[in-house]
């Protein structure tokens, strides 16, 4: 969000020559993994936001609220140049925090998910649907993670929640069998954090 905000901040010969130099084999040293966050991450270029924000107090299980149309401004648009430039260049997703009203909090900021099955379906389909909007904008996700820093309990003032191992789990359990019902081979990768201070998750 926040890179993306910088980049269409330059005019546009420099805009390019930075997406080459950044992606262009042909330049060289390029990067091939790119990691996009699913949502407002701590590093945003205005409000707070995810795919689905409700009203407080209001649910949307059938997820008919989902929208990635934040997206299709300006992070898309350079997503798309960058794969262009390097088509072999993976993308990872990842959220920072799931809709408020997920979450035991109400909030973006901290709150754990809300022990609840719906919750924790309407959170695995959530980012199947984020999979899928995505592929119908060209942009291919390779690999998802579940939550961000999921240890992290008390964000400074940015997204993100406690996810303990438990619950971490329960949306694992059906995020794996809807992405292969939807026909997806994204990757699902486990404990994005800092390994080295909780090697027992």
């Amino acid at each position: 969000d926040s890179s993306a905000s910088v980049l269409f901040g330059l005019d546009p010969a420099t805009r390019a020559a930075t997406m080459r130099a950044l992606f262009d084999p042909a330049a060289g040293n390029v990067l091939s993994f790119l990691r996009q966050p699913i949502g407002a991450s701590d590093f945003v270029d205005g409000p707070h936001y995810t795919y689905d924000d409700m009203p407080a107090g209001e649910t949307d299980f059938a997820l008919s609220n989902f929208s990635i149309d934040h997206d299709k401004v300006q992070i898309l648009p350079l997503v798309r140049e960058a794969l262009a430039l390097n088509p072999d260049l993976k993308v990872m997703a990842t959220p920072w925090s799931p809709p408020a009203w997920m979450k035991t909090n109400e909030s973006l900021v901290g709150g754990r998910l809300i022990d609840d099955e719906r919750v924790y379906a309407a959170y695995a389909d959530y980012l199947v649907k984020f999979v899928q909007a995505y592929q119908a904008e060209g942009v291919p996700i390779y690999g998802l993670t579940i939550q961000n820093e999921p240890q992290n309990r008390l964000p400074s003032g940015y997204p993100g929640m406690d996810l303990p191992v438990a619950q971490a789990v329960e949306v694992i359990n059906r995020l794996g069998p809807a992405l292969a019902a939807a026909g997806l081979n994204t990757k699902v990768f486990g404990y994005d954090h800092n390994w080295s201070e909780h090697p027992s998750d």
